[in-house]
Order: C-alpha cells, then sequence, then structure tokens
C-alpha cells in the first residue's frame, strides 16, 4: 500500500467495517475481463456470504474461476477544496480476496441466510423455509487476504459544512471579478 499512513492494520476495525455495512462490489474474472457486481452480503467468522439466482453469469463465472475479490467502503464524504483537483474524499474500505464456493447443502445454506439476513436486519433468528433454500444460490467466500484503508478528518483540520458553503459562495461571486 502506498500510503502507509492510512492503512488499517487491526483486523477488528476491518471486520467492524464488514458488519456495519450491506452492500459490496463483488470482483471476478471472466475469461480475461473483470466482472464486477454490487451485492447485498453477511459477514462471520472470515467469511462473506452472498446470495443469488440458481442461475446466471455470475455462477457461470465463479464455477470457471471461484477467486474473487470483494469491496466495500464507508463513511463517504466529500472534501471541497478551493481549485480543480484538490478536491478529496474522506471513507473507510475494506478488499478482501478469497475463493467462492457455491453451497449446495441446506444446513450450510440455513447458516449461511441467517448471517445474511443478520447483517441486513440487526435481526437474528429468521425462520427460513426449507422451500426457500431450494430456490437459492449461496455463496462462501472464505477470506485469504484482508486490507483496510482509511482517510478520516482530523477534529481541528475540518471546516464546518457552514464555513465550506460560505467559501464557495463567496469563491462564485469573486470569480467574475479576476480574484481566486
Amino acid at each position: 500500500m502506498r500510503r502507509i499512513d492510512r492503512e488499517i492494520t487491526d483486523r477488528r476495525e476491518m471486520e467492524a467495517i464488514l458488519t456495519a455495512n450491506t452492500v459490496c462490489t463483488l470482483g471476478m474474472v471472466d475469461g480475461n475481463e473483470p466482472y464486477l457486481l454490487p451485492m447485498n452480503y453477511g459477514y462471520a467468522e472470515g467469511c462473506i456470504y452472498l446470495h443469488s439466482a440458481l442461475e446466471g453469469e455470475k455462477l457461470s463465472v465463479i464455477r470457471e474461476n471461484p477467486s474473487v475479490s470483494i469491496a466495500v467502503v464507508d463513511s463517504i464524504e466529500p472534501i471541497a477544496a478551493g481549485q480543480a483537483c484538490g478536491h478529496s474524499m474522506y471513507y473507510r474500505s475494506v478488499i478482501c480476496r478469497g475463493n467462492a464456493e457455491i453451497l449446495t447443502g441446506r444446513a450450510d445454506k440455513a447458516v449461511a441466510m441467517q448471517i445474511l439476513m443478520r447483517t441486513q436486519t440487526g435481526i437474528e433468528g429468521w425462520e427460513i423455509p426449507e422451500s426457500a433454500l431450494d430456490t437459492v444460490a449461496v455463496l462462501r467466500v472464505s477470506v485469504d487476504r484482508m486490507t483496510g484503508k482509511k482517510k478520516q478528518p482530523s477534529p481541528s483540520s475540518r471546516l464546518s459544512a457552514a464555513a465550506a458553503e460560505q467559501y464557495g459562495e463567496e469563491k462564485m461571486r469573486n470569480s467574475g471579478n479576476g480574484e481566486n
């Protein structure tokens, strides 16, 4: 990682990001082309769980190459600047790499769906009908490698929203009279 000062090294912090969010981007390789999909997910004990229809491009790609990457980003907040190319963003992100396995047993699917439902709703103990398990594909990604990165504001370096807005309005008023 180029910006070591932004690296998240604490696995608990990375797992907190994974458990606090509900949408990821699943990255796969389809032949020699990248293939990305936004998906709902669940995370528990070093595994990410995804669900899908029983057939489709995603499953075909994973059957050919189960190596995947998963990205989760949160705490997104733009940072306005007074000049072009000076803008930035506050964020926290986690990238996970591993192999996707298509679960086939009802018991494994049921556990995975409980994790998905807990992540998506915050509620435990869902009743998941066996008929639903027969109509859904469930993927388990065992995370082999996890990296994290963040850029977050320090209390002293942040402009208030009102100050930033006022600065922007002032720039607009002055842009016509040669002042910058």
